[in-house]
């Protein structure tokens, strides 16, 4: 699997991030876009790849398909 990032920023992971605790791949892409938010970072799990985007990006890109649903439910 690879990552993606594609938002045009670069966030230091903070505090809230590290309680973050979960095997699930997807649901700790939910709990990271949530997380980040209030900058607009969403974070998908699609089949070969983790991405990383804008919100509003991510969710006209499609981000309910596949495994990235639990986090284009984030986004709204």
């Amino acid at each position: 699997m690879t990552l993606s990032y594609l938002h045009p920023n670069d966030y230091t992971l903070y505090r809230p991030v590290a309680h973050i605790r979960t095997s699930n791949l997807v649901e700790a892409a939910a709990a990271l876009s949530e997380a980040y938010a209030g900058q607009d970072v969403a974070v998908l799990v699609k089949p070969t790849q983790i991405v990383v985007d804008r919100r509003n990006a991510a969710v006209e890109d499609g981000a309910g398909s596949a495994e990235g649903e639990a986090v284009a439910a984030s986004a709204e």
